[in-house]
């Protein structure tokens, strides 16, 4: 599809835009060198660590927290991404957020 001025929200609505432009600036600034690259899950290995530091000071503004199963928090074949999200679960858990899932 042809993006034009007409066509730009729905194209942006639907995701097709953001994805490929967030690639094309990743490849662009070396993060990534192939599509193929692209695809491949990418942790933020401190991310509990991350989650304990900033939850104290806002944990009274969250009202719940929303795990979206369409980007995939169990990744099928990849046990890390299983693993990272059952600890991050659990950690919200422990302090009392609500879950979304």
């Amino acid at each position: 599809m042809e993006i034009t001025a007409s066509t730009t929200s729905r194209v942006v609505r639907t995701g097709v835009v953001i994805p490929a432009t967030l690639m094309m600036m990743a490849r662009r600034f070396g993060k990534i060198h192939s599509y193929e690259e692209w695809l491949q899950p990418r942790l933020v290995e401190n991310a509990p660590e991350l989650l304990r530091s900033e939850l104290p000071g806002r944990k009274k503004r969250i009202r719940s927290v929303h795990f979206c199963f369409t980007t995939d928090p169990f990744m099928y074949g990849y046990e890390e991404v299983s693993g990272l999200t059952l600890e991050l679960l659990e950690e919200l858990q422990r302090v009392a957020i609500p879950l979304l899932l």
